[in-house]
């Protein structure tokens, strides 16, 4: 009786998965970046609600509401161990938990964001200033302290790490190492080399690049459509590019890596603006396209203290939806 119970919720949990190009897909994530508690970096620690500041009960009952179903909550490794190798912050800590239950509440699942780009305090992690013993010891500690929590999803090691030197692969090995010391149920996102870039990734990452015990990496990519892949949207929107192509260029060769390997994958963050109509053209396309080939995803962003004039935000203006949020809205349904 007992092996039969696990199986069950073995199974269930299985429905609520990443994407699995190697497997079926019931239910890939539909989810929203809270932003706020990454805010700051260059003033550690910072004081919050004053240089950064976590994700409100609020915040998560609007997207619970919308339809999404998961959050990236991106928070940084300096505020969570301001010592390498010593015991973590207790007050960002519990800020991080807090969030975990607030979302518990609405029955939303939480990917949690090292929003760190492949360094600490600056230094590229796997050097001799951090290394990659340094990363396995945060994530041992921090899935100690939260591997337990009904809303976790996955642990996102590290978001948009880049330019490490080719030290990339073996760090991010230790962090799945680390995890696997005390919990071996939940998801691990893993970023790719090259700010994650899902139109380079077959020529950044060319191969998966860590093993997992448990059987439950996750290639984490990210999408942007402006002319240097940034998500800054600088430059006005050239007429003449055929933005749904545009799309498919952008996110086939993570989606082909995915299927070549046969390996699990999910677009962490993509967004586009909302001061430009045309721009919901390549929105489509890409609600189009994920919805095709079962691939799980992430906003940028929404969250508090974007202001009205960031393009990519989701943050309702005056009660009122994004033009973005219009469109997505009923996808969510």
């Amino acid at each position: 009786m007992f092996k039969l119970i696990v199986f069950i919720i073995i199974q269930a949990y299985w429905l609520y998965s990443p994407v699995a190009m190697a497997a079926g897909c019931v239910s890939p994530e539909r989810g929203i970046n809270l932003a706020g508690a990454e805010f700051g970096p260059n003033r550690i620690p910072g004081v919050v609600n004053y240089d950064y500041r976590f994700p409100t009960p609020a915040k998560i009952q609007y997207y619970d509401e919308a339809g999404f179903n998961a959050i990236r909550f991106p928070f940084i490794w300096e505020r969570l161990q301001p010592v390498l190798y010593r015991p973590l912050d207790p007050a960002y800590l519990a800020g991080i938990v807090k969030v975990l239950d607030d979302a518990s509440l609405r029955n939303q699942h939480v990917v949690l964001d090292l929003h760190n780009y492949g360094r600490y305090r600056g230094n590229i992690v796997g050097t001799a200033a951090v290394p990659a013993k340094a990363f396995n010891d945060l994530w041992k500690r921090l899935a100690g302290a939260i591997g337990n929590h009904r809303a976790l999803l996955a642990y996102g090691l590290m978001n948009e790490p880049h330019d490490t030197g080719g030290r990339w692969p073996q760090v991010a090995q230790a962090g799945v190492d680390g995890v696997r010391m005390v919990d071996s149920s939940h998801y691990i996102y893993v970023a790719g080399e090259g700010w994650s870039n899902a139109h380079r990734w077959p020529s950044v990452n060319p191969q998966p690049f860590v093993t997992d015990p448990s059987g439950l990496v996750v290639y984490e990519a990210h999408a942007y459509f402006d002319a240097d892949y940034t998500g800054h949207y600088l430059a006005p929107l050239d007429g003449s590019v055929n933005l749904p192509l545009l799309v498919e260029k952008r996110l086939q060769p993570f989606i082909d890596w995915l299927k070549k390997y046969g390996q699990r994958g999910v677009i962490g963050e993509w967004g586009v603006p909302g001061n430009d109509p045309r721009w919901l053209l390549a929105l489509d396309k890409f609600l189009d396209m994920t919805d095709q080939n079962c691939l799980g995803w992430f906003y940028w962003a929404g969250g508090m203290w974007w202001s009205d004039a960031y393009p990519l935000s989701l943050e309702p203006i005056g009660g009122v939806d994004r033009p973005q949020m219009q469109r997505i809205r009923p996808r969510l349904q």
